[in-house]
């Protein structure tokens, strides 16, 4: 068991990495800019509710803008429309529930958020080359 100041000296890194992680936090939260205060809000709302329906309305509801100045950011931000956002998050989700778990297409698919999974297993194959169920069968990690 090692002694108190033992104990001390090997706090001590772990004391200053906290102080340093709490800076660089508090500096950024100030140099962060309205639009991108909006944007993390949107992106927020998305990821936890992508396997809803929602819209873009939805979004920018949630984020406390129009429609219109929504979609201006995105395109700024992250070159895409919202909707292309949300389903590469959806994708993402189904990609990772098929390594994953044990569920079949269909559930992954609702699960996901996506209301038909004949149209889900298309834009997958599209997005990822090949059908839910083969994308399983090479990427399984059970």
């Amino acid at each position: 068991m090692p002694d108190e100041e033992e104990i001390k000296r090997m706090i001590k890194p772990l004391e200053y990495m906290l102080r340093e992680l709490y800076r660089k936090c508090a500096e950024t939260a100030q140099t962060e800019t309205p639009q991108k205060i909006v944007f993390r809000k949107a992106i927020t709302y998305i990821y936890e509710n992508c396997a809803c329906k929602i819209t873009c309305a939805d979004v920018a509801r949630a984020a406390g803008y129009s429609e219109v100045h929504l979609r201006h950011i995105f395109r700024e931000e992250c070159r895409s429309t919202i909707m292309e956002y949300i389903n590469n998050v959806r994708m993402s989700r189904a990609a990772e529930m098929l390594r994953s778990t044990a569920y079949g297409v269909t559930d992954v698919a609702f699960a996901c958020g996506f209301e038909d999974s004949n149209y889900f297993s298309t834009a997958f194959k599209k997005k990822y080359g090949v059908p839910p169920k083969i994308y399983r069968r090479r990427n399984s990690e059970a």
